[in-house]
């Protein structure tokens, strides 16, 4: 069954309700969707579709689940030719590169027939934001399959990807935040007040948010760990 932003939402704020109308319904479903972002850069998942290449168009929109460029697949075999793979460099939280080519001219057998390409032929992929643009622009139409790392995206509320596991990590780090958000509150502030002969610490109460929150957060992080390992390192 699909898993739904208000099922998440709905199941933080009974793990940690609200204080004096902190954290606000807005606030629930903020923290929800930073966890599951969070979490899909620190544990994507590879995944393959088809780009379908039109001659002289350079840039395509990527999946909503996008996180990292692994891999494009050339447009067929080639022949005549030594071929170069450069792997893939990444250059930046929302940018990849990646380099192949052809050390010496000749054809590439592909679905739409013989290609030619020149001497010292290079393709250099990048991917800024949603956009992966092929440099040069391709010449030939073709389909081309994409490996990339995955998250889990918000598609009409819902998570289509997310499974029952990862949501109940997600949820660790969202109750954290929750808890951080409480124990910033006016109402929360970390104060000793005396009446008379007796005091009120509220200082504690304060601290014991602060360290729940941390405890939260690190069993996240172990969870991040344990996915990360189930799907030999790939994050």
């Amino acid at each position: 069954m699909t898993i739904t932003l208000a099922d998440l939402v709905s199941r933080l704020s009974a793990d940690v309700p609200a204080v004096s109308g902190v954290p606000t319904a807005a606030q629930y479903e903020q923290a929800v969707k930073d966890a599951v972002s969070d979490l899909s850069r620190r544990a994507s998942v590879p995944r393959v579709t088809t780009l379908a290449i039109v001659a002289n168009q350079a840039s395509y929109t990527v999946p909503a689940d996008f996180q990292k460029l692994i891999r494009l697949a050339q447009i067929g075999v080639p022949f005549g030719s030594s071929y170069l793979d450069y792997g893939v460099y990444p250059g930046g939280p929302w940018d990849a590169y990646g380099y192949s080519g052809f050390q010496r001219g000749g054809v590439v057998v592909s679905p739409a027939g013989l290609v030619p390409f020149s001497d010292a032929y290079r393709e250099q992929i990048t991917v800024a934001g949603d956009m992966l643009t092929i440099h040069p622009t391709p010449q030939t139409s073709a389909d081309r399959q994409l490996v990339y790392a995955a998250g889990d995206a918000l598609v009409d509320e819902s998570y289509p990807t997310l499974t029952e596991d990862r949501a109940s990590i997600a949820l660790l780090l969202a109750a954290s935040s929750c808890l951080e958000r409480i124990a910033s509150s006016p109402g929360q502030a970390a104060v000793l007040i005396e009446t008379g002969g007796d005091k009120v610490d509220f200082r504690q109460q304060h601290l014991a948010l602060r360290t729940q929150a941390t405890a939260l957060r690190d069993q996240y992080l172990a969870g991040v760990a344990s996915l990360t390992a189930a799907i030999g390192g790939l994050g």
